[in-house]
């Protein structure tokens, strides 16, 4: 699960086209707001398998991810959040090798105050695998 999120953190930050370019990370170093630069962050949920097909034949495995998008200028924030979705709608079918979609929400903004602006995306990478049969 971390290759996925250091993969998804590399796809935006190598996709990002506007002015400010963000900070973008995928570990957890703590990283202070500056002035109107986002910081983009990406963490890991969680993943879980739900068995398909006619007689459970294939295994499709959702991978959980959560995309940070702060910043303390409201407006560089929102392009950010809306930079981040069209990267992640240019690269939905077959992101990465081996995974098959990403799914992702509108981004949700969070209460904050003035000089602190948060949105969340939030982004399921998941594929269909069929195991290896004796």
């Amino acid at each position: 699960m971390a290759l996925l999120r250091e993969q998804v953190g590399e796809l935006i930050k190598n996709e990002y086209s506007i002015i400010p370019s963000p900070a973008v990370l995928w570990n957890d170093e703590y990283r202070e707001l500056q002035g109107v630069v986002p910081i983009i962050k990406t963490y890991s949920v969680g993943t879980n398998a739900m068995m398909k097909g006619l007689g459970y034949t294939h295994r499709k495995v959702l991978n959980h991810l959560t995309v940070d998008i702060k910043c303390r200028g409201a407006q560089n924030a929102h392009n950010a959040k809306d930079e981040v979705i069209r990267i992640l709608g240019k690269h939905r079918k077959s992101p990465f090798t081996g995974y098959d979609i990403i799914e992702f929400d509108d981004g949700t903004q969070h209460a904050g105050y003035s000089g602190f602006y948060w949105w969340t995306v939030e982004v399921k990478v998941w594929t269909i695998r069929k195991p290896v049969q004796e």
